[in-house]
């Protein structure tokens, strides 16, 4: 999950702990080439951005260069609000530096996810251990299809004891 104040050593050491992989007393070139060598090692490997629009100029950049590394050999997925969106068709409007390439690797579209509906909102939680049918449809009523929303119900569920 990306934040607003990440630079770009933080994002780098980010990802890196996140693969498991150690940090300490490295640059950013050492930290990208060990991102990439540990990538290429492994088998159908994934990375997900996870809201991706909070990220700088700076730290966005760094997704040019991992896909320019890892075409064909990593997935990269970056999740964000229509913000995201937003901010690259302006930055293709302005010509602002890197949003052109970032548009490209993107596959020039976007991919709009629906919000969840109650079917999904009751496979979660009966993923999640709320089977009652009354208990559903309550957390579908109060959820407004937002799966935050739907955690808490599940949670304060689970905890009050009513499944």
């Amino acid at each position: 999950v990306c934040s607003e104040y990440w630079n770009r050593r933080t994002f780098m050491a980010k990802l890196l702990q996140n693969m498991g992989a150690t940090v300490a007393g490295t640059t950013v070139s050492d930290m990208m080439d060990n991102i990439v060598d540990t990538l290429k090692r492994k088998e159908s490997p994934l990375i997900v951005l996870d809201e991706a629009d909070k990220l700088s100029d700076q730290v966005l950049y760094f997704f040019i260069s991992l896909y320019n590394q890892l075409e064909d050999q990593c997935g990269i997925i970056l999740t964000a609000t229509s913000n995201l969106k937003a901010r690259i068709e302006k930055g293709l409007r302005l010509n602002r530096k890197g949003y052109a390439e970032i548009y490209s690797r993107i596959g020039r579209k976007f991919v709009e996810l629906p919000l969840p509906n109650s079917e999904d909102v009751a496979a979660v939680c009966v993923a999640n251990g709320v089977s009652d049918t009354k208990a559903i449809n309550k957390v579908i009523d109060e959820s407004d299809g937002d799966l935050r929303r739907v955690k808490r119900s599940v949670w304060a569920m689970l905890k009050g004891g009513a499944q």
